[in-house]
């Protein structure tokens, strides 16, 4: 979600740039940041300083469309004639060779 803040001064006089807009913001500035950042920007940071303060809080999604599925009134049977089940394939071993000892001369 987004959050939508107003820059303070902080910014601007300790020239530390808001990596969320890559730069400088100037005081009064609005933009939006994701929630994530909200707390490292509103004082949860090394210095303690509060570079924005919140204008909105959670601004609005864009809906998302759902895809029409069609709806399954019945649930799907499953075979239980044991004629029906799936056979069980044996899977070939490897071939076992046996290394060929030298001839000494």
């Amino acid at each position: 979600m987004k959050v939508k803040v107003r820059a303070t001064d902080v910014s601007k006089k300790r020239n530390i740039a808001i990596s969320d807009i890559h730069r400088i913001a100037q005081p009064g500035e609005e933009f939006e940041i994701d929630e994530s950042r909200l707390k490292k920007l509103t004082g949860d940071n090394v210095w303690h300083l509060k570079f924005v303060e919140v204008v909105k809080e959670k601004l609005e999604k864009a809906e998302v469309k759902e895809k029409a599925q069609p709806k399954i009134e019945e649930p799907i049977p499953v075979p239980t004639d044991p004629v029906l089940k799936p056979e069980v394939v044996e899977k070939p071993t490897k071939k076992r060779t046996s290394k060929k000892k030298k001839e000494s001369e």
